[in-house]
């Protein structure tokens, strides 16, 4: 009967998904042999096996037969984490109710159930308060962090800034909390904030990762010789720390010291294979040195790491782009629109190359797309019109954006020459 009812279940989806979200490690074997009775572990065990090999649909077979056997708050929480896999938000809800019934002091479990409740069923109130509950429990870093991202992915700033104001009144020792507030009110543009809040967390700070993250706050806002005397400290303290290179490529980078961020770059990847360096790395050398074939190499080093990174496809993009090789730069759009369906700047960027390529009626069929998924950005109409136009479809062009028809198009690329750089003002 459970078969027939999941089957059911599926009939709507077009395919079966294979494993998204990574599976906790609160749910592998090893880690449950001590946390529940044996008579249950050989459920937990094969369920692992079945989620490895990617079948999900198996494997919640067997965290419904832990509950038949009377174990309630692992075998709820696998059965959730399976229909999240499977795309099944009605019922993972459901069951991540029913774990945290039975426990809530788990916060490794909090913040699976947060980021299903942020990033499936886009409940921010909910999200934010289990992000919160699960920082309570065990004070780890990535609760903030998911407090932070879910802010960026619903909008929700002053839930979350006043959610790390009550948390701080809470822990008022706890350095990750203001390094993370701190950061966070950077995104959102309260920069005075941020530094006041680095600040604060500079009296506590000893961890290189979180000093690291404080030169990031000064140097921003352009407190350079305040994030060089840190970067003296890692220096002095944390010679070999990957973070103290880090720390220096960055500060260099945001001066316009390029020639020396690229030296420290280098440096920290010795030590560590960090996809965000190599990436640094290309930017260095494609927007500042002018150097595609360094750029376009650590690239395509990021991609070895992460065949799906998204910046590394764009990068490559608008590598051979500018080199004028607009076939290969179609290549690395595609790569990258099929990791990003959903993102209208893949759609609008990937139209833009078929207008250069003058391939007019297709770039039409892409920019319509990127109108369609954000229609509030002006721009996407007015390039759309203009490729309307060049395709021979008037009247389409005059209704979409009338007013900008007979206007010259003075720069496709207006927004790629955006992402160069230009160094902060120094302050004291």
């Amino acid at each position: 009967m459970r078969k027939i009812i999941i089957l059911l279940l599926l009939i709507t989806k077009m395919s079966f998904p294979n494993v998204i979200f990574p599976f906790p490690k609160e749910l592998e074997y090893g880690y449950l042999r001590e946390k529940i009775p044996n008579h249950t572990l050989k459920f937990f065990r094969k369920a692992e096996k079945k989620i490895k090999k990617g079948q999900v649909e198996n494997a919640l077979d067997y965290y419904q037969d832990a509950i038949e056997n009377n174990e309630f708050f692992y075998s709820q929480w696998g059965s959730a984490y399976c229909y999240m896999e499977m795309d099944l938000n009605k019922q993972a809800k459901e069951y991540f109710e029913k774990a945290y019934s039975v426990c809530d002091t788990v916060g490794s479990f909090l913040n699976h159930y947060a980021e299903f409740t942020a990033f499936q069923l886009q409940d921010s109130r909910m999200a934010v308060y289990l992000a919160a509950e699960a920082f309570r429990i065990d004070q780890n870093d990535q609760h903030l962090m998911l407090l932070i991202d879910t802010a960026k992915k619903l909008g929700c700033n002053s839930r979350v800034e006043n959610q790390f104001k009550l948390l701080i009144n809470d822990f008022p020792e706890m350095v990750n909390l203001y390094i993370y507030f701190a950061s966070f009110l950077s995104n959102i543009g309260k920069q005075a904030e941020a530094v006041e809040y680095g600040r604060k967390a500079l009296i506590l700070a000893k961890d290189p990762f979180y000093l690291k993250l404080i030169v990031y706050i000064l140097t921003n806002n352009g407190y350079f010789v305040e994030a060089a005397q840190i970067c003296e400290t890692l220096t002095n303290s944390y010679k070999k720390s990957v973070h103290t290179d880090e720390a220096w490529a960055y500060l260099e980078y945001k001066q316009g010291h390029y020639k020396n961020s690229e030296f420290y770059y280098k440096k920290a990847l010795k030590g560590n294979i960090n996809i965000q360096n190599f990436l640094n790395l290309a930017r260095i050398n494609h927007f500042f040195h002018n150097n595609p074939k360094k750029a376009i190499y650590y690239c395509k080093s990021a991609l070895q790491v992460d065949r799906k990174n998204t910046d590394a496809y764009y990068l490559l993009a608008e590598i051979y782009r500018k080199k004028k090789d607009l076939k290969t730069a179609l290549k690395f759009s595609e790569k990258q629109l099929e990791l990003l369906p959903s993102h209208s700047q893949s759609w609008y960027y990937h139209g833009k190359l078929l207008y250069e390529q003058k391939n007019f009626s297709q770039a039409v069929k892409f920019f319509e797309k990127a109108v369609v998924l954000n229609p509030e950005i002006m721009r996407y109409r007015y390039i759309l019109s203009k490729a309307y136009a060049r395709a021979g479809m008037k009247e389409k062009a005059i209704k979409t954006y009338k007013n900008y028809l007979n206007e010259p198009l003075e720069d496709l690329w207006k927004e790629e020459k955006m992402l160069i750089e230009k160094p902060p003002i120094p302050k004291k």
